[in-house]
């Protein structure tokens, strides 16, 4: 089959994604249906979308350190040959960087002398110059900044979350346009996928969490009586 054809009968057979994140409840496909999709994939492209999770999506990301992902990044992102996917990786790191900052801040840290800030693309030397602005006079740019600042510091962790998986929804969809039936349209489609899969693990996270504060308090309610 012709790889038009091909791509155009994948992303066909493929559920849409409702307009908002917030009104999905769960994925509108299985982890299972997604992944036998993807094998309609040709090979090198198989590769790269591999190697776009792979950048994005590491899988000890949790677990490492900033100077960790900044040097896993660094090695494969260069693999990445594709325009497209490159600008959208990048912005995907430098919103990383930001919030990385921003972290590294409300826990006290201050970057001494030229000792920039680690991260990725224009704004790390911006960030260093001006560490104590709530912005680091980044919110022409960025005008969420703010916000994440303020739900960092008061130690808002899904909110947080809602607010940052939001931006990424949204800016999937702006770069979307103009992708329908091709390779890019597919990739677009799991990034999206992904970010529904998040936020309902956030949810998920959140509820078990309130019910067990409930059932804590209960528990000192009966020991109480």
């Amino acid at each position: 089959m012709h790889k038009k054809n091909q791509y155009t009968l994948l992303v066909s057979s493929l559920p849409q994604h409702k307009r908002d994140l917030f009104d999905s409840e769960h994925t509108p496909v299985s982890e299972i249906q997604l992944n036998k999709r993807l094998q309609w994939l040709d090979e090198e492209d198989a590769r790269d979308l591999a190697l776009i999770n792979e950048v994005l999506y590491w899988s000890t990301m949790a677990q490492s350190s900033d100077d960790d992902f900044v040097q896993h990044a660094s090695r494969y992102l260069p693999q990445v040959s594709n325009e497209f996917f490159r600008r959208m990786i990048m912005w995907r790191l430098e919103m990383r960087t930001l919030i990385a900052a921003l972290r590294h801040r409300q826990q006290g840290v201050v970057p001494t002398g030229e000792d920039e800030v680690k991260g990725f693309g224009r704004w790390p030397l911006m960030i260093t110059r001006n560490w104590q602005q709530a912005d680091f006079g980044l919110g022409r740019h960025f005008p969420w900044l703010e916000e994440a600042a303020r739900l960092i510091d008061e130690e808002q962790a899904l909110a947080l979350e809602k607010l940052l998986l939001n931006l990424v929804w949204q800016q999937y969809e702006r770069q979307g346009f103009g992708h329908y039936f091709d390779f890019e349209a597919v990739v677009i489609y799991v990034l999206r996928w992904d970010v529904i899969n998040r936020w309902r693990q956030c949810e998920a996270q959140a509820a078990l969490e309130r019910f067990n504060r409930i059932v804590d308090q209960c528990m000192l309610q009966v020991e109480h009586d």
